[in-house]
């Protein structure tokens, strides 16, 4: 599951789902509104936030925001009842 209206685009701790984000994102207006998220692990041990985050501001990004989710993304989302949607 993943949230609602949400876009995949790779993990980024690694070259390829930073490749996969990169894609994801490269025709996007730098100055709108995106907001990124990963519920793999516990915040402070997420390999995936600070590179997507650095990258994304490297871009050019000038709004980029994180969804804090403290512990995993059923705990601290799905099990709280906030939107998602199944598949891809």
């Amino acid at each position: 599951a993943h949230i609602t209206g949400a876009i995949h685009a790779g993990p980024a701790v690694s070259e390829n789902g930073r490749a996969q984000l990169r894609q994801t994102v490269e025709h996007m207006d730098r100055h709108k509104l995106l907001v990124i998220y990963c519920g793999c692990c516990p915040w402070p041990r997420c390999p995936n936030i600070r590179p997507a985050f650095e990258m994304l501001r490297q871009m050019g990004f000038t709004n980029v925001k994180a969804v804090y989710i403290p512990d995993n993304f059923g705990a601290n989302w799905v099990n709280l009842g906030y939107p998602t949607v199944k598949g891809a």
